[in-house]
């Protein structure tokens, strides 16, 4: 058989993908023709298929040096090289061929802009993106794509558009383009536009895993999570070792608290396709905590925290864990390392604040020293400033301040109800027993400090409307999911009572009171909401006889029932219609929580 009969049968065993018989055809042929550099160079191509860079680099370099002035030698050796990430060589390469081959041009120039992207030389990469548009408009669709690209990740979304639309005018059967644009549309918030451009792109190449998962968070944002899931999964399909769809898939099985094992099945396997993703490794831990594994939950955040030191809130969930295992000055310290990455992260000062609770019952010294380093750190912070008057006794202190109280809740708001059911919180019901031979949907109630509304949904059967107002916004924002407000108004108790007189039917208020000190400004308030014959029914916790009120180191005043009594009395209530009772609030660290619930009728 003639030499060119045999390198033609196996360039066509070649591009039948029958790589092993092609490439023992190909090594026979250099065995009789050892200077052949274009037979080097389709050995090359295989050697790059199958992911063999160096082979594949050793190969096109002995090519280039027999034929110096073969432009596709040149330019596939520059793409061997950015495949094995010689970026400075490859970006060379491709230039010398464009030397070579003005026709490569085009090609070479988008190649060069996506290295200078991925190296961070963005100004350069626009300019070598733009080059390569001018060189020849109709291979400009790749630039064009990159570009865009480049645009959108700098916030510029309407130019990052116009090169999308560019590249799909120039190809329609482009479906990056149409991804591109979609994705473009659903960063923005503007899924519904972004929804038939994504369908586009898989009706072009529907095993596109990289396409599916993109939708696939745009149905996540759209809110369809089935949807979602769906996609997710046909991604993980397409490509099995596709890191971000597993973390994807985790991430919504972790949403139901009956899905955690599938969900940590999946962040795990996540995690062991990509060491470096970290969302995989942040969502592994959260899962993993809310299964009680605490010590495995810091181990992720650790590892997510090496993968990006200034997340504070990755740093604030491990000391939550390390908060769990005990290990109260190391929990402590974490909390003012992500001070120092934002002091303004709400949530932090919460789990400082719980944190330095438990230091207190076991060093009250270390416990305030730690406090005041907090207010010396955070000079302006209501919650650092409340929990060092808590630690201190401070006597003078009559009412928590607004600010610390909306905080505190705004940062619990979304666990709230979760973190109670677990500590037994019997206040609802207890409020609901003593409305109990009220006609039912007769009452106008104002449900007072009514947090996510676990007291509204106890009593919603006694009222014809009712009213919950809170200080937090997101305790109302989880509130008004219950449905059971007719109006929900955030403002502060003593200003909304006095802007209602003689408003309500009954007023009541669940562990509210106990934010307060002094009680006679709130219960005269009260009494000025109540129309006559109303009903005033509210939880206090329960303090030392000989103290009228004090705060302790939960932040929470406790009452004696002298005082309440007293207090009641003093604003007009009569003695005779006024009940309380000794009850178990909730459980606080296994022990019962003392307190009263008050009855007070107005008239």
């Amino acid at each position: 058989m003639a030499f060119d009969d045999i390198l033609q049968k196996a360039i066509d065993l070649h591009n039948q993908g029958k790589l092993a018989e092609a490439e023992q055809i190909y090594r026979q042929i250099l065995e009789t023709a050892p200077e052949n550099a274009w037979v080097m160079h389709f050995l090359a191509m295989i050697a790059v298929a199958r992911g063999a860079y160096d082979n594949a680099i050793s190969l096109l370099y002995k090519a280039v040096d027999i034929d110096k002035k073969a432009a596709p030698l040149r330019f596939n050796l520059a793409m061997a090289l950015q495949g094995a990430q010689f970026y400075s060589e490859a970006a060379e390469q491709y230039k010398t061929a464009m030397k070579l081959d003005k026709d490569f041009a085009a090609e070479a120039l988008n190649n060069i802009g996506n290295i200078y992207k991925i190296t961070g030389r963005v100004k350069d990469a626009e300019k070598a993106y733009k080059k390569s548009i001018e060189a020849d408009e109709k291979k400009s669709f790749y630039a064009l794509s990159g570009l865009g690209i480049l645009y959108r990740e700098a916030g510029k979304y309407e130019k990052a558009m116009e090169c999308f639309q560019r590249a799909i005018d120039v190809e329609d059967s482009f479906a990056d383009a149409y991804a591109n644009l979609a994705t473009t549309l659903r960063v923005q918030g503007r899924m519904f536009e972004a929804f038939p451009l994504y369908e586009k792109a898989l009706s072009i190449d529907g095993n596109n895993p990289f396409f599916w998962n993109s939708f696939g968070i745009a149905l996540e944002g759209d809110g369809q999570r089935a949807a979602a899931m769906r996609a997710y999964q046909k991604a993980a399909e397409l490509k099995p070792d596709f890191s971000e769809a597993h973390a994807h898939i985790g991430a919504l099985l972790m949403l139901d608290e009956e899905n955690l094992r599938e969900a940590e099945d999946e962040l795990r396997l996540a995690t062991k396709l990509d060491d470096n993703n970290e969302d995989a490794w942040v969502n592994l831990g959260v899962v993993l905590y809310k299964r009680e594994l605490y010590m495995e939950a810091m181990e992720s955040y650790r590892k997510a925290i090496l993968l990006n030191p200034k997340n504070a809130e990755v740093c604030n969930n491990l000391a939550v864990a390390v908060h769990q295992t005990g290990d109260l000055t190391e929990a402590a310290g974490l909390c003012f390392n992500v001070m120092a990455i934002d002091k303004d992260f709400t949530e932090v000062h919460n789990t400082l604040a719980a944190i330095l609770a438990d230091m207190y019952k076991s060093d009250k010294e270390l416990a305030i020293g730690t406090a005041k380093a907090w207010v010396k750190h955070c000079p302006k912070n209501a919650i650092a400033k409340h929990t060092l008057a808590a630690f201190s006794g401070d006597t003078k202190k009559e009412k928590a301040d607004d600010e610390y109280v909306r905080k505190l809740f705004d940062g619990f708001a979304e666990s709230f109800d979760k973190t109670l059911a677990k500590l037994e919180y019997s206040v609802p019901k207890l409020i609901a027993s003593r409305l109990e031979g009220k006609p039912l949907h007769k009452m106008d109630v104002l449900d007072l400090g009514c947090g996510t509304g676990l007291v509204g949904l106890q009593i919603k059967k006694y009222a014809a409307k009712m009213v919950g107002v809170d200080l937090s916004p997101k305790m109302l924002e989880q509130a008004n999911k219950t449905g059971v407000y007719d109006d929900i108004v955030c403002s502060e108790a003593i200003s909304f009572l006095g802007s209602h007189e003689k408003k309500f039917d009954a007023i009541v208020a669940g562990d509210v009171l106990c934010y307060f000190g002094k009680l006679n400004k709130i219960f005269a308030y009260i009494k000025v909401a109540l129309k006559s014959n109303g009903v005033a029914i509210f939880s206090l916790e329960k303090g030392a006889a000989k103290n009228d009120f004090l705060i302790t180191e939960s932040g929470r005043f406790v009452h004696s029932e002298s005082y309440i009594r007293k207090s009641l009395l003093k604003v007009g209530f009569k003695d005779k219609n006024i009940k309380i009772t000794n009850e178990i609030l909730r459980l606080e660290n296994q022990k019962s929580v003392k307190g009263f619930l008050v009855e007070a009728k107005n008239n």
